[in-house]
């Protein structure tokens, strides 16, 4: 399965027109706990061509990678609901936030099984996320408009994670 999907390290973290100091105390426990999401890095790939390994790699370091990396996802996300009172800009804010955290865990699994038998079967498994990275950054982009006091990123990841895995989107 052929994707276009942006390397991992490339994915871009949202940039809001006003320093992060000066956002709510809420926000900013969201911003470090995605942070900290992405910070949780895939173990190394096993050698090209050894299979068994692959699939020891695959139910092994890989599999408690991803596992520790969603935890640490929904840990953003039940965080995130402390926000819902906030103003808009850090409502918007915090769903750029997860669904930049989400869009890069599914990067990640593209990139470090690009090549093996089994990636698109991973990649199966991580489609729903990528669904939800887009509800994100639809969320974001309908809270604010493609002006959105992001320099458009929102609008811009959408239109992004939707081409990448052939999503229809609103927009």
């Amino acid at each position: 399965m052929e994707r276009a999907t942006e390397p991992a390290a490339e994915v871009s973290v949202p940039a809001p027109a006003v320093d992060r100091s000066q956002l709510g105390d809420a926000l900013q426990n969201l911003w470090a706990s995605t942070e900290r999401s992405v910070a949780l890095l895939p173990p190394a790939r096993p050698p090209a061509g050894d299979t068994a390994a692959a699939v020891a790699w695959a139910r092994g370091p890989f599999m408690t990678w991803l596992v520790a990396r969603a935890q640490s996802l929904r840990d953003a996300v039940a965080l995130s609901e402390s926000v819902a009172a906030d103003p808009p800009l850090e409502r918007a804010l915090a769903a750029a936030l997860l669904g930049h955290a989400t869009e890069d865990l599914v990067a990640r699994v593209h990139a470090v099984t690009a090549g093996l038998d089994q990636q698109d079967a991973l990649e199966d498994t991580v489609r729903p996320l990528a669904v939800q990275a887009l509800t994100y950054y639809v969320f974001c982009r309908d809270r604010l408009g493609d002006e959105d006091g992001l320099d458009g990123y929102c609008g811009d990841r959408a239109r992004a994670i939707t081409a990448s895995f052939d999503l229809a989107a609103d927009g």
